[in-house]
């Protein structure tokens, strides 16, 4: 019996080694049938003879049109396209050169200024769709998001003659001109710079008509509001940032940053707001869906035009602020939510916290949900 129980077992040893040299033995052979074909008209004769194997050569990456193949994965089918981070914020700003710029403080901002500021877009990790009227300025730019991958980043060159805002221009320096029309540095002064801050709405326009948002939500910000993330004991230097929807952001309205009351500018008319230089909402970061944008963009446009009509503009703070006054508010703009935030908010003091509130509550925002997925992942 013994005898018997150990020659069942050596059977079934034999039998498995035998399967096990079966299938390795397919494996193989699928695996030169693969490279045979991959190769093109090669014989399985080259395939076992690697010195007659004809170079290899790289699949194309695009189609007959010249467009970029769908990756694959490791399995050779098409790559899983990766979802949508829903918080995701496209971001569209503009350079215009305009020259030396003389603020309400006396001090003056250049080129220089600019290009110094513009350091705190290579760390930051959104798709932006950036205009520019300069080549040198979109060189340095470009230069700049190098930082970031290539499909992050979307130039466009543009002539200030494109933007319906600059139109406008000798009329508004006719205005300007008045000794009695308001004077407030720059914004009823400088006629170039008043049209410049008014054609960001032409831009918004434009990234909106040309397909560049891929995201639900888009922003403008200003090129210049992070530049106190160029201190030290605000942002770690070169420290990528991210910029996410704000917890609880309402996608039926606009979101600004509030500089000051509301309830105090909603009983002024709009002559009022322009003339004591009077402020709701800046205009440095106006974040919105696609679908919300697009009715704001065209409430701006209307009472731009309408305050042209009347001899009145001044910055497009001014303009936002109009749009909500009791005259203008009835032609249904869309509603607006005005973020607030206090001096020292984020390490910052100064003006920029109520200015950028917006912008810097979507960069905490992304930074504390990445520390939230840290500390679950243990890290």
């Amino acid at each position: 019996m013994a005898k018997l129980f150990r020659s069942l077992a050596r059977s079934s040893a034999r039998r498995w080694i035998y399967i096990s040299l079966l299938i390795l033995g397919l494996v193989c052979y699928v695996y030169v049938e693969i490279e045979r074909l991959d190769m093109g008209s090669e014989t399985p004769a080259e395939v076992r003879h690697p010195a007659h194997r004809k170079k290899r050569v790289p699949r194309n990456e695009t189609d007959a049109n010249g467009q970029p193949l769908p990756k694959r994965s490791w399995w050779g089918g098409p790559e899983e396209p990766k979802p949508a981070n829903p918080l995701d914020i496209t971001i569209v700003t503009m350079y215009l050169r305009l020259g030396p710029v003389k603020r309400a403080d006396g001090t003056v901002t250049e080129e220089k200024d600019y290009l110094e500021w513009m350091r705190t877009w290579g760390w930051l990790t959104n798709t932006v769709v950036a205009y520019f009227d300069d080549d040198e300025m979109l060189a340095a730019f470009k230069n700049i998001r190098k930082s970031q991958p290539a499909d992050k980043t979307i130039l466009v060159r543009v002539n200030r003659t494109d933007l319906s805002s600059f139109d406008d221009l000798e009329d508004v320096r006719k205005l300007f001109a008045d000794p009695e029309y308001p004077k407030f540095e720059p914004q009823t002064v400088n006629a170039e710079w008043s049209c410049a801050t008014n054609a960001k709405y032409d831009i918004l326009q434009r990234v909106l008509d040309e397909g560049h948002v891929k995201t639900e939500t888009l922003a403008w910000l200003d090129i210049g509001l992070f530049k106190p993330l160029l201190k030290e004991t605000v942002h770690k230097k070169n420290a990528p940032f991210t910029l996410e929807l704000p917890d609880k952001f309402n996608a039926s309205k606009i979101g600004l940053s509030e500089v000051g009351p509301g309830d105090k500018i909603s009983k002024l008319r709009p002559w009022e707001i322009i003339q004591k230089d009077l402020v709701w909402t800046a205009g440095g970061f106006v974040l919105g869906t696609k679908e919300k944008m697009q009715e704001f963009i065209t409430s701006y446009k209307a009472a731009q035009d309408e305050l042209l009509e009347h001899d009145m503009i001044s910055a497009d703070m001014h303009t936002i602020s109009a749009i909500y006054t009791p005259q203008m508010v009835k032609r249904g703009p869309p509603e607006a939510k005005a973020y607030i935030c206090r001096d020292g908010w984020f390490g910052i003091r100064g003006t920029v916290t109520k200015y950028g509130c917006l912008a810097f509550l979507c960069k905490e925002a992304a930074e504390t949900r990445a520390k939230a997925r840290m500390k679950a992942q243990g890290l």
